[in-house]
């Protein structure tokens, strides 16, 4: 059998067809898409049975309304009787398969039977071998039944035969020039399958009418189906039983011949996939065009909308963590106090409730000891009791989340633009990497806590440890120490001269000291606010530059799916120029 797909032509189409079906993939959620898809499957599934018959014999297949004289012509070109000829319309009920003995026609009638499932494989078609010579008898002719009866299934078997042929000889005649059901069943075909266009029973025709329909029949191919004028003829099949030598008989048997050598059939093959890829590319150019607008549109409406997003959650943060500032205080004159030895971080230490029941403790102490005591005891447990709570608080960073309700109408506000276009493009809000609520409520979480933990963990204890505070240590402690040592003096030399110091001056002395250390404790706790204050500040900062992070990662995103989907249908609809520029079209 003669190798009609050489080497090259198979994986070439192959590779072809697969980045097609890639490109259709990256668009099938297209609403533009879903609407044409029966044509686009079609148009694939064509692909696909070209590429099953590369190394196949070629297929031509007669087809016409009935009365055009396909059996006639069938007849002619075999040189013996194999197809009924007859004046019954229609004569053909089923097609005739003229085939070289050694071909494979499984395909043709697996096709055919498809189309025809209640006629049946062995009933569906008439097949006659030959091992005859001539210039197309390496190739399978079929004799197929009309395209313009009422019988329904002699259309769909037609279809199927032509779906899986390389030539089209279409057969007509004065009557069926313009027939809307030889030229609706046409439509399909164009471009994909090479065209021969016959108009048979010439001699029935007087010089003028067979010219003016020859030129009807050209305009038709031409205009409507694209087949060059050199491939339309006239002549009589009838006539070319009789008469072999015609003048219209030879000039039509070289068209055939032209086409059904074995270059030719390969250069057929090749245009029909060529053909085949303008079709569709014209299927996705319309689509392209419905739905570049919003494709253009939607990156730059998602960015805008995020960023929105980003900076409402990021001014929340700000106010909430502002209103944290109290606890962060707390907790930094805690890390502070904690670094200092002396009486001044003992004072920060001990400050708050705890102070301010042992003063109690102090004024108790000389009349009720042991009021005193439980006044000590309390405040000292009141003071864990509040630290346990101001922890508690700390290690928690859902207080400075916005609240969900505020998120979802931010989300809903902001959004709207994109989610319908979103919406108008593929039928959900939420396609190309678009995010949806839960998402952009769990980004959100994640940057502030992850915020608030960098703060309290690693920027407050940094902030604790700074040399300034160890600087400071002295000059405030000084003090307390140059009076614990007057008052040691002052005792000392009371107990020397027998004048012994009362417990009013020791009171006194202690109410002294504590005036001071609670001085210097409210100033430092002032400085340290001050710097807690640029914690909450660091704070909603941190959280808005990860928000923003997240937001061009988002838009990226978008951006990257938007800009897959643009380009496959670019190349979609540029196929005859990339399968052009990798078939050739000689």
């Amino acid at each position: 059998m003669t190798d009609l797909a050489p080497p090259a032509l198979l994986p070439t189409l192959r590779g072809l067809r697969d980045r097609v079906h890639a490109d259709v993939d990256r668009v099938t959620g297209l609403r533009a898409v879903v609407g044409r898809r029966p044509e686009i499957d079609d148009l694939l599934t064509d692909i696909d049975r070209q590429l099953e018959r590369l190394d196949d014999v070629a297929v031509i297949t007669l087809v016409g309304a009935t009365g055009a004289g396909k059996s006639t012509l069938l007849n002619a070109l075999a040189g013996r009787t194999i197809a009924e000829e007859g004046v019954d319309r229609p004569t053909t009920r089923r097609p005739t398969i003229y085939a070289p003995a050694e071909a494979d026609v499984g395909r043709l009638l697996a096709a055919a039977a498809a189309a025809a499932p209640e006629i049946g494989v062995d009933r569906v078609a008439q097949i006659v071998r030959h091992q005859s010579p001539g210039p197309w008898a390496a190739h399978v002719l079929v004799d197929a039944p009309d395209i313009n009866g009422l019988d329904r299934s002699h259309r769909a078997v037609v279809n199927a035969l032509a779906q899986r042929s390389d030539v089209l000889l279409v057969v007509l005649h004065h009557q069926s020039v313009v027939e809307a059901a030889a030229v609706s069943f046409l439509d399909a075909f164009a471009e994909r399958r090479r065209m021969v266009f016959i108009l048979n029973r010439s001699d029935e025709l007087t010089p003028e009418a067979r010219a003016a329909l020859l030129e009807q029949v050209r305009t038709l191919a031409t205009a409507r189906f694209a087949v060059p004028e050199a491939q339309v003829v006239a002549l009589s099949a009838r006539d070319a039983r009789n008469t072999p030598g015609t003048t219209e008989w030879v000039a039509f048997r070289a068209v055939l011949d032209r086409l059904t050598r074995e270059p030719a059939v390969r250069t057929a093959r090749r245009l029909n996939a060529l053909g085949g890829a303008a079709r569709l590319a014209r299927v996705f150019d319309a689509a392209r065009d419905d739905v570049a607008p919003d494709l253009a549109a939607l990156p730059d409406e998602v960015a805008d909308g995020l960023g929105a997003i980003a900076r409402r959650a990021g001014d929340e943060v700000s106010v909430r963590a502002e209103l944290q500032r109290s606890d962060l205080t707390a907790l930094l004159c805690l890390e502070v106090a904690r670094r200092w030895d002396g009486p001044v971080g003992w004072a920060l230490r001990t400050g708050g409730p705890t102070a301010l029941g042992l003063g109690t403790a102090g004024l108790l102490l000389r009349r009720h000891p042991l009021a005193a005591a439980g006044a000590a005891a309390g405040a000292l447990a009141a003071g864990r009791a509040d630290t346990a709570r101001r922890n508690e608080r700390l290690a928690d960073a859902r207080p400075l989340t916005p609240a969900p309700l505020d998120l979802e109408t931010w989300y809903i506000e902001a959004l709207a633009p994109a989610r319908l276009r979103s919406a108008r493009l593929t039928g959900t809000p939420n396609a190309f990497a678009l995010p949806p609520l839960a998402t952009v409520r769990n980004r959100i979480a994640a940057a502030v806590e992850h915020a608030w933990t960098q703060v309290v963990d690693v920027n407050l204890p940094t902030l604790a440890a700074h040399p300034a505070w160890r600087l400071a240590r002295w000059p405030l402690d000084a003090p307390v120490y140059a009076f614990l040592a007057w008052m040691l003096y002052r005792v000392g030399a009371g107990f020397v001269a027998g004048t012994y110091a009362g417990v009013d001056f020791l009171l006194n002395a202690a109410l002294l000291l504590a005036a001071y250390l609670l001085a210097v404790r409210a100033g430092t706790r002032a400085a340290l606010g001050r710097r807690a204050a640029s914690l909450a500040r660091h704070v909603a900062g941190r959280a808005r530059s990860a928000l923003d992070a997240d937001a061009a990662q988002a838009r990226s995103a978008t951006r990257e799916r938007v800009g897959e989907a643009r380009a496959a249908l670019d190349r979609l609809c540029s196929l005859p120029e990339l399968w052009r520029a990798e078939l050739g079209s000689g």
